[in-house]
């Protein structure tokens, strides 16, 4: 941002000016979109994007706008649009020198030629048709990255850059047979730079996708009722993302509309279930050095050994709160959006239990190896998750694949109910949605075993 320090000096007071905080948030990003549909590129799409906030609060209210006038008369003239009565302006302390956080990328993304990531499409695309399956009907890989400068200043001398490069690539097969079609598809993603998207890893994803298609055309329908569940660690952490963790942001709990908004200080889980939302895993798809209102982020321990110890907040929902610890969880899809608890890395600690022990403990049930989508209901706990590749449990053994099988419970008694942890961490990237924005996420689990959930089938 190209202002001089009694520039932004002066923004912030007359922002702040009868109030409590004021803050400008600036971004640019340079984006790439890739889409790749049975060898032919259907969709390139590259763009810049610049732009600036400011953010007003006191007491527990805000006031928020923004604009691609990036200038000190753009700026100047917002500040002074959302705070139109002024009054006498404070001194504020904006210091000179910038806590710039330490770079995570070794190539930038804007510095990659688009060839470069047509490549890994088509290098995907080629591995599949080569194989000659019969049942192949189409192949699709898409390719997302960005790589932005987001700068933050605030009237509480906060002043703050970073360099943020996300990437994720995914790609889907669908296959035909005897007029059954299934879909298989896999995704990987990066808070790294573009080294992280190797040869070796696209076609890894690529060939998963097209196993678990294969294993779905061969599936059963489900066996429906009441059962023991084993989630494997490689389904990645969707069901306590979606079922627990948006439950443990404070914006939710303050409105009322979370099931754990009772329960801070209770035991609600076995002593073996630790849940963590961090911001500091190395390279992760959530991960950042600040978070989106310059605080430097950590590992929060949200559920310590089955007790709620911990909600994720934002500037404003810790003043509400009267928390003086910031968890550094404020974040926001844009310049254009305003800041919110969001989580960032969710993850279940790993435990010492086996897959062999957990299973001579199912004598019926269902093993899930691949989670899909799903709907949670944050006030009720109640949701609804696809299991996208799931195995019949028998005798305490895994038999034959089943389809379309969905598991149906409420967040709190799914802690209540996990009986085994497993030490097999595994993760997932992906996108969360919330108040109409979109963050990058990575959601992560041990293979854990759950009793009496609800499982149902299309």
């Amino acid at each position: 941002m190209e202002l001089k320090i009694n520039e932004i000096r002066d923004i912030l007071a007359t922002a702040v000016a009868g109030h409590d905080f004021s803050e400008i948030y600036f971004e640019k990003k340079y984006s790439t979109q890739l889409l790749l549909v049975n060898k032919i590129v259907e969709e390139i799409t590259e763009g810049v994007e610049e732009g600036a906030s400011i953010r007003i609060i006191k007491g527990d209210k805000s006031v928020f706008g923004h604009t691609n006038d990036v200038t000190y008369e753009g700026l100047f003239s917002l500040a002074s649009t959302l705070n139109p009565l002024g009054g006498e302006l404070p001194e504020i302390i904006v210091s000179e020198s910038i806590e710039e956080a330490p770079k995570n990328a070794k190539i930038d993304y804007n510095t990659v030629s688009l060839d470069e990531k047509i490549e890994l499409l088509e290098l995907a695309d080629k591995f599949i048709h080569e194989k000659n399956d019969p049942f192949l009907q189409q192949f699709s890989s898409g390719y997302n990255d960005a790589s932005k400068v987001v700068e933050i200043i605030n009237s509480r001398g906060i002043h703050t850059k970073e360099c943020i490069n996300r990437g994720v690539y995914r790609n889907t097969v669908i296959l035909s047979k005897e007029g059954d079609i299934q879909t298989g598809y896999e995704s990987i993603g990066s808070s790294n730079g573009f080294e992280h998207f190797t040869h070796d890893k696209i076609l890894a994803a690529a060939k998963e996708a097209l196993r678990v298609a294969h294993i779905l055309l061969e599936s059963k329908s489900v066996v429906s009722g009441v059962m023991d569940v084993i989630i494997a660690g490689k389904a990645g952490g969707t069901m306590i993302h979606e079922a627990c963790g948006h439950g443990l942001e404070l914006d939710l709990v303050q409105e009322e509309v979370s099931i754990f908004r009772k329960y801070k200080n209770q035991k609600i889980a076995s002593e073996k279930l630790t849940v963590i939302d961090s911001g500091i895993e190395p390279g992760f798809f959530g991960s950042t050095y600040f978070d989106d209102e310059g605080i430097k982020t950590e590992l929060s321990i949200l559920i310590d050994k089955g007790v709620v110890v911990n909600f994720m907040n934002s500037q404003l929902t810790a003043m509400k709160s009267n928390v003086t610890h910031l968890t550094g969880s404020g974040r926001r899809e844009a310049y254009k959006k305003m800041p919110i608890p969001r989580m960032r890395n969710t993850y279940i600690q790993v435990g010492n239990d086996t897959l062999e022990e957990m299973l001579k403990q199912t004598q019926k049930g269902l093993y899930v190896a691949r989670m899909g989508g799903g709907q949670v209901d944050t006030v009720t706990g109640e949701f609804v998750f696809a299991a996208l590749e799931a195995y019949v449990i028998e005798n305490g053994e895994i038999t034959y694949p089943v389809r379309n099988a969905t598991l149906q419970s409420d967040g709190k008694k799914v802690l209540e109910n996990i009986t085994h942890i497993g030490s097999d961490l595994h993760f997932t990237v992906g996108q969360c949605g919330k108040s109409g924005q979109g963050v990058p996420v990575t959601s992560g689990q041990p293979t854990i075993r759950i009793t009496n959930i609800t499982v149902g089938g299309n």
